[in-house]
């Protein structure tokens, strides 16, 4: 079996392009206009997360196993589902955004985009699933890094010649509905050879009655619930602050942004492959989960501690309009680590525990008014009473969740 690693020197380059533009964008774009793009982004991830109702976190639990099975004709035709299904929500969405529905401060044609960046970033993530769940890593290492070039360069183009948040996130729609039509006729060339697309979608759009929805929607809670939490500071600030003040806000939790976003990278593939592993030798499964989890967690926090002093020279020396970000470090540094390093709820979703990976994500919620309670006050400011609520929604969940995932599996196996 191939590992899912080989992959991640393309995947973790694109990254790193995807958050420079944030970096670059935050360099010309005016700070009011830095936070519009920001602001942009949140939307779009949030409505990505959705996961198509849920039918992108059950397809990626069960494409492996279909492909394992022989079944892939049974895979294509969930895929085409999810993407229907997705393409749906995102005109219910772009409908209620016409008719005024009003998001994060964001204009009409702002909130349309964001809207279609997350339906682009949602398909691109559907259509590759087809490379990860066959083992094909390095075809998605390639696809991604391809997509993640072409959307820095014309995206950054763009901003530079408009200075325009809401033509950036145009532009980064578009080149991701290109990149997925790309890789779905390359991914998907022999099934399109043997079922007509008409007859697929056909076929999808009759299957969906059969979809198993409580499960999908169990999922879809959860995946919300989980970047509800996790973005919950940046709603937060985006819903109380100004406009500069949340673009100051939203430059600090760009390292935020990179921590999940690499986790997302390395889950793509990850839960694919413990879902496979998981099949014949469920203690190992755990034992990288978990592994995974504790080492990264412990690496990031010593590291990104100690790189604090580096950051401020940083912000000091290129981002001087940002320098009020710099109290906010260690709090986005223990986030980060937090993000980056959860791999606990992939075990619960790979053993099909998606009501208790729910929970676990709510934990933090009785937690938060202590934490209030204790840190926030009104004279630290509105940002570090933002930063707190994301740390508390990073830090809560992470532990928790080990200690029912350690536990839940120690129960299964004990002796009776």
């Amino acid at each position: 079996m191939a590992h899912p690693l080989w992959y991640a020197p393309l995947t973790l380059f694109g990254t790193a392009l995807v958050m420079l533009r944030l970096f670059a964008a935050a360099r010309f774009l005016p700070t009011a206009e830095f936070g519009t793009l920001s602001a942009g982004l949140l939307v779009a991830s949030t409505f990505s997360v959705l996961g198509a109702l849920g039918l992108y976190p059950l397809l990626q639990r069960d494409l492996p196993v279909l492909h394992r099975g022989g079944r892939g004709a049974i895979g294509s035709v969930r895929i085409h589902q999810a993407i229907l299904v997705a393409i749906g929500l995102c005109a219910v969405s772009v409908a209620a955004a016409l008719v005024g529905v009003a998001a994060v401060g964001l204009s009409r044609t702002a909130l349309v985009a964001a809207l279609f960046n997350g339906l682009a970033q949602q398909c691109f993530l559907i259509v590759t699933l087809r490379s990860r769940s066959s083992a094909a890593f390095l075809r998605y290492g390639w696809e991604t890094l391809l997509r993640a070039l072409a959307m820095t360069l014309s995206s950054l183009s763009v901003g530079l010649w408009t200075g325009s948040a809401a033509w950036m996130l145009w532009t980064e729609a578009l080149v991701t509905l290109v990149a997925c039509l790309l890789a779905w006729h390359a991914g998907g060339a022999r099934a399109h050879r043997a079922a007509p697309l008409r007859r697929l979608l056909r076929t999808s759009v009759a299957g969906l009655g059969g979809v198993r929805w409580r499960a999908a929607l169990t999922l879809m809670a959860g995946g919300t619930a989980a970047f509800g939490l996790a973005n919950a500071d940046r709603w937060v600030g985006a819903l109380t602050l100004s406009a500069p003040d949340f673009g100051i806000y939203a430059f600090g939790a760009i390292l935020v942004s990179i921590a999940q976003t690499l986790q997302a990278t390395i889950n793509a593939a990850l839960l694919p492959w413990l879902a496979r592993l998981h099949l014949s030798d469920p203690a190992r499964a755990l034992r990288v989960a978990a592994g995974t989890s504790v080492g990264l967690m412990m690496t990031l926090l010593l590291a990104g501690m100690a790189l604090i002093p580096a950051m401020a020279w940083l912000v000091h020396t290129f981002f001087d309009r940002y320098i009020a970000v710099l109290p906010l470090l260690p709090w986005f540094v223990a986030t980060a680590a937090a993000r980056l390093s959860e791999f606990w709820s992939t075990w619960l979703v790979v053993t099909r525990r998606e009501s208790t990976a729910l929970w676990v994500q709510l934990s933090a919620l009785p937690t938060l008014g202590a934490a209030l309670y204790a840190f926030a006050k009104p004279a630290h400011g509105a940002m570090v009473n933002c930063a707190l609520v994301g740390a508390t929604f990073a830090l809560v969940p992470w532990c928790i969740g080990a200690v029912v995932s350690l536990s839940t599996f120690s129960h299964r196996t004990r002796p009776a």
